[in-house]
């Protein structure tokens, strides 16, 4: 992978990502009078994301945009998707004072938004260069791309792990972390291992009686900590930051792979706008994709930030390929397999 620090495998996925064919912020309306901007959102003084990605990305968004945005406070509410954007939905419904905007791996749900009315297009200066193939119309970047990963205590395992059939030898059993149905990335990625390792695969791996996790966060630490041997589902944003403090873990690029995407949307139902879109101009500025990428692992949309991935080898899932009913029949799947063991 371009740029990674860690000493990780090359990631080898390709990306399949496009925009939703809507067209980008006009330059008129993009250029508007920012200076506004900037002068009302120190006036509203504080702006709160809801977020999907781990905190330590967070934290490093919080810290240098404090830093290069004096006057504004950044607040952050991390929440497992389907909770959070059910909480969005209550407080768009009751005029609540809450989220200014949203970071998810939802992005059918910013879609439909967008289709709604219900979310801002960016207009900051760091909107007009953001790559078309990045946009999902106006009103919603793609502001990360990030492969799935496997971790592994390397304490714990002596002989390394390189793919997801590892999972299947014997001494495995009962020792190793999978994520419960935290979203549909996870769906998604289930189904896909059915199609990419053969139909039985998800069969065989949950005879092998995972302990199961929400996402990624709490499994790679339940890895680092020797409570599990490895996980089978986590992602560089929650085992970079593990790996840096010296955990015992090593990262896994499995080969085939699976990535999805962050995108973002400002609410139009925001109780501050301005400050909402000062910080969606820093996530799309270079210096605030240097803050997401951090150490490595994560892809950029934008060009040479330091210790990017590569986004154009990444290949991610499409949302679109799992409606309602897709849904339900992977759910309904995972629960009779992984339920009964």
């Amino acid at each position: 992978m371009k740029g990674m620090k860690l000493g990780t495998q090359a990631c080898a996925l390709l990306f399949a990502g496009a925009a939703a064919g809507l067209p980008a912020p006009s330059a008129a309306q993009s250029a508007g009078n920012w200076d506004a901007v900037m002068a009302a959102a120190r006036k509203e003084g504080r702006v709160l994301l809801y977020s999907g990605a781990v905190p330590a990305v967070t934290d490093r968004i919080k810290r240098e945009f404090e830093k290069s945005v004096p006057g504004i406070v950044m607040e952050v509410h991390r929440e497992a998707s389907g909770p959070m954007l059910a909480k969005l939905e209550a407080e768009r419904n009751t005029n609540a004072d809450g989220a200014d905007l949203v970071i998810t791996t939802e992005v059918l749900w910013l879609d439909n938004k967008q289709k709604e009315g219900l979310l801002r297009a960016p207009v900051g200066p760091a909107a007009q260069p953001w790559p078309a193939a990045y946009l999902r119309g106006p009103a919603v970047p793609v502001l990360s791309v990030e492969p799935l990963v496997i971790t592994y205590n390397t304490t714990g395992i002596k002989t390394p792990i390189t793919g997801y059939q590892d999972f299947l030898r014997p001494e495995f059993k009962g020792k190793f972390a999978t994520s419960t149905l935290a979203s549909v990335t996870v769906i998604a990625w289930y189904d896909w291992l059915d199609k990419a390792l053969g139909a039985d695969f998800t069969a065989k791996l949950a005879a092998q009686q995972p302990k199961h996790y929400v996402g990624t966060i709490t499994s790679t630490q339940a890895t680092a900590s020797g409570e599990v041997v490895a996980t089978v589902y986590s992602n560089p944003g929650a085992a970079v930051p593990l790996l840096e403090k010296g955990a015992p873990i090593r990262m896994v690029f499995p080969r085939p792979g699976f990535g999805f995407r962050y995108g973002g949307g400002l609410l139009a139902w925001s109780k501050r706008p301005n400050s909402a879109q000062v910080l969606m101009n820093y996530m799309m500025s270079p210096q605030g994709q240097t803050a997401w990428v951090g150490p490595g692992g994560i892809a950029s949309p934008l060009p040479n930030i330091p210790n990017s991935a590569d986004a154009s080898a990444l290949q991610v899932f499409d949302p679109s390929a799992f409606p309602p009913e897709v849904q339900k029949a992977v759910t309904e799947k995972w629960n009779r397999l992984f339920k009964a063991n």
